[in-house]
């Protein structure tokens, strides 16, 4: 009786494992032909792209190779960046419809390292404590992406913050998706020509462009730039810009009611402006400031000092801007390449802030 018993249980497991497989294998099966979701349960979203991301890489046209260079056994917390940048990786690459192919080496020997040496991969030293004792290991951690005739080097990914935002700018480089920007010219103040001659290198993935507020402004603009004016716009001028914005254009004002020169002979000096701009921004609830910020734990400028030689003293009318966490991680302040930046991590959660020309830095902007 046992006997049949036991023969009947091993029949039921047998069955139930049968059961089991083939219901594993028509999962994977469907999950070929029909991609699930991918559902990120972190707080902040760390491995969700964002929509313009996802837009970008769908809309690819060839394939986009990324050869990501990791050394293997690297040091808290380089350990754990390969891990979250594979995490990344996988979403461009599901996002792409199989456009963006994806390939990690680890350059553990000669070949590999000259390989990533010359893909512009910078071998990077790092501190390893280990049993009370200091050592130094070196290894790469970095990533090529080519897409056609064209190559963006990342040399060093420090961490993973903001890592979306270089990866995406470097595919928006390759594909050459550069939209235009127009810079309102005349009216006293920087030029693309003169002042501005480093705003294209900045603005890299758009095409800046000068425009005359006094024609009919492009609506393809992605936005319209209004940078350190000193003299009054014209009605004409304000019409035409407004007109831009109620299409649905993006307008920015950098400048206030005061101009600031930092490098006067008879040492700095400030000036009333009048744009005549505030009853365009007034209708939009923003208004120009014509005070100036002070703060004693300011920047440095600068000054004519002993025998003309120029000194760097303390300046409170260029103030140290505290941020915020959720402000730190803003795109705008995240690049490595941004003072902003390299400031936040001399001091942390302070960064000085940075206008386009030096003279209009200390001016009040309104909201």
């Amino acid at each position: 009786m046992s006997s049949n018993v036991q023969k009947r249980a091993a029949s039921e497991s047998l069955i139930f494992l049968l059961i089991v497989g083939g219901i594993l294998i028509l999962l994977n099966v469907l999950a070929a032909y029909f991609p699930s979701p991918r559902i990120d349960l972190t707080q902040n979203q760390l491995f969700s792209l964002a929509e313009g991301s996802e837009r970008l890489a769908s809309n690819l046209d060839d394939r986009l190779e990324v050869t990501a260079y990791f050394t293997e056994n690297l040091p808290p917390p380089f350990n754990a960046t390969e891990r979250q940048v594979r995490d990344l990786l996988a979403e461009y690459s599901a996002a792409s419809n199989g456009q963006i192919i994806v390939r990690f080496v680890n350059p553990n020997d000669e070949v590999e390292q000259e390989a990533a040496r010359t893909d512009g991969i910078q071998r990077v030293a790092h501190q390893k404590i280990e049993e009370d004792q200091v050592a130094v290991v070196e290894g790469y951690r970095g990533m090529v992406l080519r897409y056609l005739d064209q190559t963006r080097t990342i040399p060093v990914i420090q961490d993973t913050t903001g890592l979306e935002y270089t990866i995406t700018s470097a595919i928006k480089e390759l594909v050459g998706e550069r939209k235009p920007i127009g810079v309102v010219g005349g009216h006293g103040g920087p030029s693309l020509e003169q002042g501005l001659t480093s705003l294209g290198s900045v603005l890299s993935l758009y095409e800046v462009r000068e425009v005359d507020a006094t024609q009919e402004i492009d609506p393809g603009l992605a936005a319209l730039l209004v940078i350190g004016p000193q003299e009054p716009f014209s009605d004409q001028e304000l019409r035409r810009i407004d007109q831009f914005v109620m299409r649905g254009g993006s307008l920015g004002v950098f400048g206030g009611a005061i101009a600031v020169d930092l490098a006067g002979q008879a040492g700095p000096s400030a000036r009333a402006l009048s744009l005549r701009m505030d009853g365009l921004l007034g209708a939009w609830g923003v208004r120009l400031s014509s005070k100036l910020v002070a703060d004693a734990q300011c920047s440095r400028a600068p000054m004519a000092g002993p025998l003309g030689l120029q000194v760097l003293v303390p300046y409170p009318p260029i103030p140290v801007l505290q941020l915020q966490e959720a402000q730190r991680e803003h795109p705008v302040m995240r690049t490595a390449r941004s003072p902003c930046w390299q400031a936040r991590r001399k001091t942390p959660g302070r960064c000085l802030e940075r206008r386009f020309h030096s003279r209009h830095a200390t001016q009040g902007t309104g909201r």
